[in-house]
């Protein structure tokens, strides 16, 4: 099977919008900088939750991005990158105090307790959705279109398989980099939140229930670094693997 790459995506900070890339450096974690940084209430230390918790759900109007060193914020027209601006702007866009923190940091809490921010849940290193589930997702929905950010993903790969088939397959694409489809993308609320440039769709996640018992997408491992860009190729080593879930 081979295919290739049309979209390459980074997340800075877990729970907000990410950034698309031309190219990206694909590490052992998955691609440099991704989800690297915590949206965190800084008086009782909870890590952002949108999928399952109403007053997060404002965090995916925000996106993230990295410039140098930095991990830039913007909301609507502002942005800030560091220290007291980043955390005002944040909190008056939440409507309560918290900030951006990256993930292992000691954080001291109102209370005068501190706590390490961790992420809620193990991070897969890569998520992979193909154009043949989008076009078949949308054609499920009634739609002509089904917007690749509702999902999140790293790679958008353009190809006719079936990525439900690629679990236990080992992957290679762009130069160098490669690794092992792990496992079908169990999807959760994120998938129907409204985001910068998409409004509210709760259909979105009932056909994925209903239809594709929550399945949509893959996530893999990374056991060869490299470098990965729009238009690279993307090949699966069919012989290592089942082939099947």
């Amino acid at each position: 099977m081979a295919g290739h790459v049309i979209e390459v995506w980074r997340y800075p900070v877990s729970s907000l919008g990410g950034e698309k890339l031309t190219s990206g450096e694909m590490c052992l974690s998955g691609i440099a900088g991704d989800r690297t940084h915590l949206l965190v209430d800084l008086d009782n230390g909870q890590v952002a939750s949108p999928e399952s918790d109403l007053r997060w759900r404002k965090a995916l109007l925000m996106a993230a991005r990295i410039e140098g060193t930095s991990v830039v914020v913007s909301v609507g027209k502002h942005e800030a990158s560091h220290g007291s601006e980043l955390d005002r702007l944040v909190s008056e866009h939440m409507g309560f105090r918290c900030g951006i923190r990256a993930a292992g940091t000691m954080v001291s809490l109102t209370n005068g307790s501190t706590v390490c921010l961790k992420p809620r849940y193990d991070v897969t290193p890569l998520h992979l959705i193909t154009t043949s589930s989008l076009r078949a997702l949308s054609l499920e929905l009634g739609k002509s279109f089904v917007d690749t950010r509702r999902f999140r993903p790293n790679l958008v790969i353009s190809t006719e398989s079936n990525d439900q088939g690629w679990v236990g397959q080992s992957f290679h694409v762009g130069v160098g980099g490669g690794g092992l489809v792990k496992e079908v993308a169990k999807r959760c609320g994120m998938t129907m939140i409204a985001q910068q440039g998409i409004d509210e769709d709760a259909e979105v996640l009932r056909t994925i229930v209903r239809k594709r018992h929550r399945a949509f997408g893959v996530y893999a491992t990374v056991s060869s670094v490299g470098v990965v860009g729009v238009g690279d190729r993307f090949s699966l080593s069919v012989e290592t693997g089942n082939g099947s879930n």
